[in-house]
Parts: structure tokens; sequence; C-alpha cells
């Protein structure tokens, strides 16, 4: 339009790095970011989820096909719903939010769902959370653990319950009450290591140190290490 082009050589380079992106798939009235509408891409890139209303499809990138409907939603944001790069997901109640203030969220089982819709049900023992922070799925699919408050759990005296089941014998392979509070969890690639962490504790405005975090053997139920820091921690990443 007759003026100066004051775009250098970044702006050039990043639209065409942005702009070369190649449409997989297109979701026909699919309303970004309303109530009832989620999606997300399964780890592995071969699968995606998409929620509309109270059910999700389960389809496949390269073809649109959709292997099944499970009967309910994704969650979204931190306790969004896991998968496993075999596109087995964990469903169940949780809040890692309000793990340490506010209303407990209680349960008394989860869901695994195979890509396939095919679904399994993992109780959890009997007086075991008396509120449940996290859910989460090993990388390959074969573990799942859920952490929350034990019911001996107080501000003073922490006590948190780790449980992980191996999925495909629905065994329940470790049951562990940790002194300290912790709401949230990740397994490690091969899924034999959890770390757990904390984030929005009770002393999350003090400065003072405190444990903050831990990983745990799934075998054994053995403690490698534990971390102090006078900071709560948002996330955690296996490298």
């Amino acid at each position: 339009h007759g003026k100066q082009d004051l775009r250098g050589f970044e702006w050039n380079y990043w639209y065409r790095y942005l702009n070369q992106a190649q449409v997989l798939m297109r979701f026909d009235n699919f309303q970004y970011g309303k109530p009832g509408f989620a999606s997300a891409v399964i780890p592995g890139g071969r699968l995606v989820a998409v929620t509309r209303g109270q059910q999700t499809e389960i389809r496949e990138v390269a073809t649109g096909r959709v292997l099944s409907t499970l009967p309910l939603p994704l969650k979204i944001l931190v306790n969004r719903t896991r998968f496993s790069e075999t596109g087995r997901s964990v469903h169940g109640d949780c809040n890692s939010v309000n793990a340490f203030q506010g209303s407990p969220i209680t349960g008394s089982q989860c869901q695994v769902f195979e890509p396939t819709g095919e679904e399994r049900v993992l109780a959890y023992p009997r007086g075991s959370f008396s509120h449940v922070s996290f859910l989460n799925i090993s990388r390959d699919g074969r573990m799942v653990g859920a952490l929350g408050n034990d019911l001996e759990h107080q501000k003073d005296k922490p006590a948190c319950r780790l449980l992980v089941w191996n999925v495909d014998s629905q065994e329940l392979v470790l049951n562990q009450v940790l002194p300290r509070e912790v709401n949230r969890m990740e397994f490690s690639p091969d899924g034999t290591l959890v770390a757990v962490y904390l984030c929005h504790g009770s002393r999350r405005y003090s400065d003072e140190f405190r444990d903050v975090g831990a990983v745990v053997e799934v075998a054994s139920g053995t403690e490698l290490g534990v971390l102090q820091h006078n900071d709560d921690i948002d996330s955690v990443v296996w490298l």
C-alpha cells in the first residue's frame, strides 16, 4: 500500500515455518473452548480423542476412522484425562488443586478404557483415601496410579497414599503411605518409577524448606530420593 515494510527476516522465517503445517483431520461442528467440547492428541500421534457433550470419540489420525466412543467426556487442565501411547486412558474423580484445602473429592474406583472401548474398573481398597488428588497412566499403558490423602492425613502430620495397578492383570502392585504432602504424580517412561510431588500445598506461601517431591520404585515401594525446597513444584518431566 505504498508504506515501508518494517517486517524483518525473522517475521518471514516464522511465517513460512508456521504455515507449513499440514491439516491431517478436520472436525465439523466442533466449538473450541465451549462447555461440552474438548480434544486431545494421544501420545504417539496415532490417535486423537474428541469430546462432544458427554461422549468421547477415539479416532485414527491416518484414516479418520472412529475406533470407539467412550461414555464420558474428556477432562482438561491439570487433572486432564491421561492417555498412554497405546491409547489406553484412565478416568475418575480427582482434584489436585484443592487437595489440602476446600471440599474433598472422594471415590471408590477409577476406570481404564482401551481405545476399542473395552472398560476395566480398578477399585480402591476400602479406607484408602479421604481425598483423591491425581490419576495417571504410564507411557506404555501397563501401569495406572492413584494419589490422594490418606484417612490419617493431618496438616501437622501429613500422610498421602499412592496406589499403583498392573492394568492387564488388574493387580494392585503398590499400596504405599508417604509421610509428606504430595498431590501430583508422573510415571517414568518404562513405568518402573513414580515421581510424586507437591503443588498448592498447605505451606505454599511459606519460604521454609520442606519435602516437595520424591521418587518411588513401583516394585518395592522404596523411596529412592526426596527433594526439599522452599517452593512447590508445578510439573515434573522425566528425561
